[in-house]
């Protein structure tokens, strides 16, 4: 039977209806906000975090344990991580040398930068560059610790100078490349490359026999033009003074940014586009990098501040584990020598000590006047007359900051050795002045006591306000090393003095002149308890 034409019939599509039009309607509009932000935005910043540290001597925390330590900066790192996937920890050269840990012996033999390496392996640094100091090492110490370590590192103009050829450093039989290349990712599906180059000052005071150096500002275009190519950014971390930091960023304004070290201050210049940052030693502070990169600009946007190691950082545990034990090792080593590394010496003082080689090579400072004074002092039985070290005798590198402790003296002579007294005869002792006072910034450049002057307009050298009388002879306090004529440039003293009592080295006496060390120790408490 056929319905008739009045018969109720049943709505085909009720959905249609107006009330659900506009159910439907809404649903459309609400989804075309929602999805996009639920889709990849390929067209979103990307932004990449380096954390830079440089000039890193010591792996544990400086006065008492309150600032800096690699624990530290593995805390900090892996906060970083936590913000940001694409985090590296970058360390812009000198971290293997120098440190009280030069004169530390396991089992009879020097320690040579291996406690450094371990405890950077458990912070989890991800590159490093070459440094001056890391060249203080012979080739085969240098060539261990280099196979031992976990992260990456970069050598743009420095070589392993070899007979008649120069070659690329090596890591476990691999190249040290020239250039880095790392690939960053991010939720989006994303990418980005930066180019990474290292440069290295030529200015090795160690072994000078195995490194090589090549131009750095050649080597720098060189790379950067390749790296360029196919990097949405190249930085150059360097390791040399801040005014080639500044020629180096006016030569290459493509550069996207300088990690810098050397200097062992902060510092902060900014050469056209191109920003360059340095840390303070021993990780004081570090310097966060953002890296921005965004598609409607060619040239990422950078950002950086600095942020204090202090107490607010806790430290990473597993870091510390391994710091502990080689400073428990260290300690026990000089408690054996008859130190007591955390006795304060002059609690009193709020004085730093400038024990930094740009002015330990350059001039007095405090520490080097404190050191040559307390050699006079100790041999005052003798009766010398002044007091001579080599500018190198001092190897801390760093301002040392209250409260000064016995550790603090050890921090800046680790090789201590004795002090020796020979009498030179006055020509001969002028000459040796002479030669000492041009040499700046050399290790060779001569620290003497107070009492020793050249006063104008003669420009004589005084002992007491009484010129050198060239036939006279006097009596000298003078470091082992330069009394034996180990010290560059100046091995020619040894035909021109007259050893007293000479004192072989790693001998063991009860009379301070056998430790240079326990002498300034003496003397420094003597003079601070007389105030």
């Amino acid at each position: 039977m056929t319905p008739s034409s009045d018969s109720p019939q049943k709505d085909p599509a009720p959905f249609l209806t107006s009330k659900w039009l506009w159910v439907l309607i809404i649903g459309l509009i609400l989804a075309g906000a929602v999805l996009p932000a639920l889709l990849p935005d390929k067209e979103a910043p990307m932004e990449v975090l380096l954390l830079q540290v440089n000039d890193v001597y010591e792996i544990a925390g400086l006065n008492h344990d309150s600032i800096g330590g690699l624990a530290r900066i593995a805390a900090l790192k892996q906060q970083l991580l936590e913000k940001n996937k694409n985090t590296l920890l970058i360390l812009a050269g000198d971290f293997i040398s120098p440190s009280v840990f030069n004169s530390v012996k396991k089992n009879g033999t020097a320690l040579g930068g291996e406690q450094m390496i371990e405890s950077m392996n458990a912070a989890n640094f991800d590159l490093v560059i070459f440094g001056n100091h890391e060249l203080d090492f012979s080739y085969t110490i240098l060539q261990q610790r280099i196979n031992a370590s976990n992260f990456q590192w970069l050598a743009s103009n420095v070589y392993h100078q070899v007979v008649g050829d120069s070659l690329a450093f090596q890591k476990n039989r691999t190249d040290i490349p020239r250039s880095w290349t790392k690939k960053f990712t991010d939720g989006n599906g994303r990418s980005v490359y930066i180019g990474f180059i290292g440069l290295t000052i030529p200015d090795n005071k160690g072994d000078s026999n195995y490194a090589a150096y090549r131009p750095t500002l050649t080597v720098a275009r060189q790379l950067y033009d390749s790296l360029s190519k196919t990097c949405d950014a190249v930085i150059a971390i360097t390791h040399q003074d801040e005014k080639d930091d500044r020629i180096l960023a006016a030569a290459i304004p493509g550069l996207a940014a300088i990690l810098g070290g050397h200097e062992h201050d902060q510092r902060v210049a900014d050469i056209g586009e191109v920003p360059i940052r340095k840390a303070y030693a021993n990780a004081r502070n570090a310097c966060e990098w953002k890296i921005v990169f965004d598609k409607k600009n060619t040239r990422p946007k950078v950002y950086t501040s600095f942020i204090q190691l202090d107490t607010s950082i806790p430290q990473d545990a597993a870091t510390e584990k391994v710091v502990g034990k080689w400073m428990d090792l260290a300690k026990q080593y000089f408690i054996g020598l008859k130190y007591d590394p955390d006795a304060p010496v002059c609690p009193l003082l709020k004085d730093s000590l400038d024990g930094k080689d740009e002015d330990v090579r350059s001039r007095p400072t405090n520490l080097t006047r404190l050191i040559t004074n307390a050699m006079l002092w100790a041999t005052r039985s003798y009766h010398t007359q002044i007091a001579l070290m080599n500018a190198g005798s001092v190897r801390v590198d760093d301002v040392i900051t209250p409260p000064i402790t016995e550790y603090s003296f050890l921090r800046a002579m680790p090789y201590r050795g004795p002090i020796q007294v020979a009498d030179f005869r006055g020509d001969s002792l002028k000459l040796l002045l002479d030669l000492g006072a041009t040499l700046i910034g050399d290790g060779a450049f001569l620290q003497y006591s107070d009492n020793l002057k050249k006063v104008p307009p003669a420009r004589q050298w005084t002992i007491d306000n009484v010129p050198i009388d060239d036939s006279r002879f006097y009596r000298v306090a003078i470091a082992d090393y330069l009394i034996r004529g180990l010290q560059k440039k100046m091995e020619f003293i040894k035909p021109y003095k007259r050893v007293i009592d000479f004192i072989p080295k790693d001998s063991t006496g009860t009379e301070l002149r056998f430790d240079v060390v326990a002498a300034t120790i003496a003397w420094y408490r003597q003079t601070c308890s007389a105030k």
